[in-house]
């Protein structure tokens, strides 16, 4: 496990607390995959450069989030790359990357200084070892490159002025006249500097300088005196010396010179767009679109114009169509088209597909959002104006984006239904010599079209959908994003296309199969969160007789090819299957049965629980025994065993007691018999110590609610059977100590059986508050504890109760 990173792990925290902002609409926690938390099979990457990353859409990241995980996203190299470049090419072409690297931003001062003495003394001594092995340093001294050396040591020296070294503490105050000093050195040094490049380096630092000491009158000049000389126009630190231009505009108020400034630093630079973002979306208000007309007229030409109309596009779960339109108006080439359409798309996937296919029966995804079904019929008009947009784009766009303009407007197409067109829109992007990346995506729209046209998913379409769906694994099990919409597809694509088919047994194969595509060494930090889906169906949600169907389903003789690619690494067994038949029929206390499935297991399943042994502070496991009677739950692993039972010994155990009871006649032996039925029947139930028979974990949170999912359910929360057993042991008996037991464990039954309100969104807060109160009422006023005390309160064993049980006290002292 990789150690917690807490500064990321708090701004993560912080990002999810502004999920309930318009801008951040989706709820469900901070453990989400900010690129994985709605239902996607358009890949956000699709031919896209590097520097994209940071732009992908999520609505539960901003852009300049330390929490993306993959914060300088190794773009071309690092943002350090074309100053490294330029060093190299300004020094010696021969120099290592990594040389330069580390000198210039590796380097301390101290160490750029032994460098000037050396130098200066003509000193034969030996540099330390780490400047003596860095080639750029040996050059340097070499070369007798003293203005290199004088620049990097001065840029060096102005580093703790303009660099804060932790983001979390308040900005340590800085000494303004020795910055002034350190001004007044570059500007004389810009003034005096022997090339283009040294010059450059002095401007850059003149306006870094003067922001920092908010000299920002005088770094805005600066900046124009300098960078509108042609020979320092392609420095690599213009883009960087044109983004502090804009932020002394800023912070003199003039957002819109501001906005201007960091939309051309955008544009100039591949390796710090991130950077130049966050100061345009602090410059215009956080993408605000009141502002985009007015801030256009600060663009001198329509390129310009068309990259602030897209950048006001990269913010926001809102449509962004307007922004592609107006950019496509002035500059049909703008770089920023494609990822503004990529964009889109995944918006309309979080807000239109999502709740679509959660909608379904049969889809099983994990996704929660503050979208749902109601909302869809208001999208419809957004789906038809994003196809009609991105045919646009098709004819007008750039021709090298055609193929991914026709892909995505065959997707949208799709999300419609109009297959005919999907398709059509497919053969033309398939004609427009399209990239390797959207040529697989559009064999995954391919599929999507191919398995919703389907009217019947029979042998016949199966049989030509599994070699797409090889494809589909085989790229997957090279490409993280693929393992997502294979995970998609299968949990939410085909299983509800089975589930339509009232096929349970694929259904729950798909579910199988698209947990099998998840695992620990696919990708790192990407797929916590994401249940198990088939195990907890079949746990959970499958009736017996469908169970049996699955099992005949495994074991056929002749399975097709379709139907091993779908078990192929399976979740889904014969081993699972199998337990889980003797546990549903444990469930449904049908042991004869049970013991019939449980004989085939491999292994038996033990009961056997950890609990915290409170005198010594520690957990520890019991053996537990099924038939303990306790009072209360706390007792439930006093007795343990030295040997566990099994599901397969319960079964045996309660099937003998029962073949008993039916043949003895004895009034006594009978009532002992029933109480020991009673204890095994409440044990795995879900307050007892041997749930594990019936049910594979147990909720703490849960109780008998009166409403179940399950048939089962109706005895596992409101233990009937055990609690009419208890009252016939009761009945039978003649000794009043075994009386006075067997009836107060009947009257816990009962208790058990009071139904406790569940909040959720079909019952407000105060209702819930009210239903509550009510429920502890009766839960803690059980009427037959008058009937308890009155026929046993002479007995030992009800002064043993009234000691162990506050309800009792309570009642018997009329609180």
């Amino acid at each position: 496990m990789k150690p917690i990173h807490w500064k990321q792990f708090l701004t993560a925290l912080a990002a999810s607390l502004l999920l309930a902002l318009p801008q951040n609409i989706i709820g469900c926690g901070p453990t989400q995959d900010p690129w994985d938390y709605f239902t996607s099979f358009f890949s956000n990457r699709l031919d896209q450069p590097a520097y994209s990353r940071p732009f992908y859409y999520t609505a539960l990241l901003k852009f300049y989030d330390d929490a993306d995980y993959e914060t300088n996203y190794n773009q071309d190299g690092g943002t350090q790359a074309p100053l490294v470049a330029e060093w190299k090419a300004n020094t010696n072409p021969q120099l290592p990357d990594s040389s330069i690297t580390q000198l210039v931003f590796g380097y301390s001062a101290a160490d750029v200084a032994i460098l000037g003495t050396h130098l200066a003394k003509n000193s034969p001594s030996t540099l330390p070892k780490k400047l003596a092995t860095n080639a750029m340093a040996q050059h340097l001294v070499a070369t007798k490159n003293t203005e290199a050396i004088n620049y990097l040591l001065l840029a060096k020296t102005i580093e703790p002025f303009c660099n804060q070294a932790d983001a979390w503490e308040a900005p340590k105050k800085t000494d303004s006249l020795a910055m002034n000093r350190h001004i007044a050195t570059a500007d004389a040094r810009y003034k005096n500097a022997t090339t283009p490049f040294f010059a450059a380096k002095y401007a850059f630092m003149r306006c870094k300088l003067a922001f920092y000491n908010n000299r920002h009158a005088d770094g805005m000049q600066w900046y124009q005196e300098a960078f509108s000389k042609p020979e320092l126009a392609q420095a690599a630190v213009a883009p960087l010396s044109l983004s502090y231009m804009a932020g002394s505009a800023f912070k003199t108020g003039n957002g819109k010179a501001a906005a201007y400034g960091f939309s051309k630093a955008f544009a100039a630079s591949t390796h710090r767009k991130k950077e130049a973002f966050l100061g345009f979306y602090w410059a215009t208000d956080g993408c605000n679109a009141k502002l985009q007309n007015n801030y256009l007229s600060a663009c001198t030409n329509a390129a310009e114009k068309a990259n602030m109309a897209a950048m006001f596009g990269l913010y926001g779960t809102a449509s962004a169509l307007p922004c592609i339109a107006t950019a496509l108006s002035l500059d049909s080439q703008c770089p920023l088209l494609p990822l503004l359409v990529v964009r889109e798309i995944n918006k309309l996937e979080e807000q239109y597909l999502t709740p679509k296919l959660r909608n379904q029966v049969g889809s099983k995804a994990y996704y929660t959002s503050w979208w749902s079904a109601k909302d869809l019929p208001e999208m419809a008009p957004r789906l038809t104006e994003t196809l009609a947009l991105f045919e646009q784009l098709m004819s007008k766009g750039s021709p090298k984006q055609k193929a991914l303009y026709a892909t995505a407007a065959a997707y949208v197409a799709f999300l419609q239904h109009q297959y005919p067109q999907a398709e059509a829109l497919l053969a033309t992007a398939a004609q427009s010599q399209p990239p390797t990346a959207v040529t697989h995506q559009i064999k995954l729209i391919k599929l999507l079209v191919a398995a919703n046209t389907a009217n019947q998913l029979d042998a016949t379409a199966e049989a030509q959908l599994l070699p797409q769906l090889k494809w589909l694994k085989k790229q997957a099990e090279q490409d993280a994003d693929y393992v997502v919409f294979y995970r998609n597809f299968f949990s939410e694509i085909l299983a509800a296309q089975y589930a339509r088919q009232n096929d349970q047994t694929k259904m729950l194969l798909c579910y199988a199969a698209a947990d099998a595509i998840i695992r620990p060494d696919t990708i790192t930090n990407r797929y916590f969160g994401y249940n198990q889906n088939a195990i907890d169906y079949l746990r959970s949600n499958m009736p017996t007789k469908q169970i049996e169907q699955l099992y005949t389903a495994l074991t056929q003789p002749n399975p097709t090819p379709y139907f091993n690619f779908l078990i192929q690494g399976s979740p889904i067994n014969t081993t699972t299957v199998i337990d889980m038949l003797g546990t549903t029929h444990l469930r449904d206390f049908n042991f004869a049965q049970a013991i019939l499935w449980l004989k085939k297991a491999e292994r038996q399943t033990p009961l056997t629980d950890a609990y915290y042994d409170a005198k010594k502070d520690n957990y520890a496991e019991a053996n537990v025994n099924p038939f303990h009677d306790y009072l209360n739950d706390v007792q439930r692993y006093e007795k343990k065993l030295a040997k566990p039972f099994t599901k397969l010994s319960f079964a045996q155990k309660m099937l003998d007691l029962e073949a008993a009871l039916a043949k003895i006649t004895d009034a006594e032996a009978k009532s002992k018999l029933h109480y020991q039925l009673a204890s095994g029947y409440y044990n795995i139930s879900f307050y007892g110590n041997s749930y594990m028979a019936v049910d594979y974990y147990r909720h703490s949170s849960n109780w008998n609610s009166g409403n179940y999912t399950n048939a089962w359910e109706k005895e596992y929360y409101g233990v009937l059977t055990a609690g009419n057993h208890y009252k016939k042991a009761y009945e039978l008996t003649g000794n009043k100590e075994f009386k006075a037991a067997a009836f107060f464990l009947h009257l816990k039954c009962k208790q058990r059986q009071v139904p406790r309100p569940v909040y959720g969104s079909k019952l407000s807060y105060d209702d819930y508050d009210s239903q509550l109160k009510t429920f502890q009422k009766q839960f803690q006023k059980n009427p037959l504890f008058a009937s308890f005390t009155k026929e046993f309160g002479s007995t030992q064993f009800y002064k043993y109760t009234y000691n162990r049980c506050s309800y009792l006290r309570d009642f018997a002292t009329k609180k």
